[in-house]
């Protein structure tokens, strides 16, 4: 609990699991796949749109990707991470990506990555 305190984003492992399920897990988080998105293979800090290609690369990506599909906190005095998510969300739109951050309010600096037709899914439940 005290962990969680200092450090909220935090990855807990009990090692009465052992070296071979914190392997197992530690791949799973590198090997992130999000709609038309992936880690690449060689580089895991780049994320690459799989249709196209194309790679990006800022820590920003990677954070938002490997906690997928939990919240981000990107806090303004955080100025490069905040202006790396911002260059995801543009390169997200130009690669046509089935990919979009979003935004959960200003006031929390809050963002998560969503499938757009999850986004469009949820708006027709609120609709109907």
């Amino acid at each position: 609990d005290d962990i969680q305190r200092a450090h909220p984003s935090a990855l807990l492992h009990d090692k009465a699991q052992g070296g071979d399920a914190l392997q197992q897990r530690l791949v799973q988080i590198l090997s992130q796949r999000v709609g038309d998105l992936e880690l690449d293979e060689r580089f895991r800090n780049h994320v690459r749109h799989i249709p196209s290609g194309k790679l990006f690369k800022h820590r920003s990506a990677f954070k938002l990707m490997t906690h997928y599909p939990r919240d981000v906190v990107f806090p303004r005095e955080l100025r490069a991470m905040w202006t790396g998510m911002n260059r995801f969300r543009l390169w997200l739109d130009e690669v046509e990506s089935s990919v979009t951050v979003v935004s959960l309010g200003m006031a929390t600096h809050r963002y998560r990555i969503a499938t757009r037709e999850s986004l469009n899914a949820a708006d027709d439940r609120r609709t109907a």
